[in-house]
């Protein structure tokens, strides 16, 4: 079955809300841990079977991401640290990230 995610680096995948419910392309990829950034948390049996962190973030061009970056960074650093792999997902692939003064 098609799985829209991408590695960004060793270990370090970026996907959809789909791609973080395929458990078989999860265990294929060696996925130990998900960050979760939209407005709703994955479901009940996903979390069971993974290390998740959930971050609820609106779907908004004001949304400030910058907020999350310190604690998503460790987290992500935390998995590629253990050999294993993470997915970084979202919902709908719309982020904004408002800079003043840049």
């Amino acid at each position: 079955s098609y799985v829209d995610l991408d590695e960004i680096v060793a270990n370090l995948y970026l996907g959809s809300w789909q791609s973080a419910v395929n458990l078989k392309a999860l265990k294929l990829l060696n996925v130990t841990h998900i960050l979760t950034m939209e407005e709703s948390e994955l479901p009940d049996d996903v979390q069971r079977l993974f290390t998740c962190k959930f971050k609820h973030i609106v779907d908004s061009p004001y949304s400030n991401l910058l907020v999350h970056f310190d604690d998503c960074f460790q987290f992500i650093d935390e998995a590629i640290a253990q050999s294993t792999s993470i997915l970084v997902h979202w919902y709908r692939l719309l982020f904004y990230i408002l800079l003043d003064d840049c």
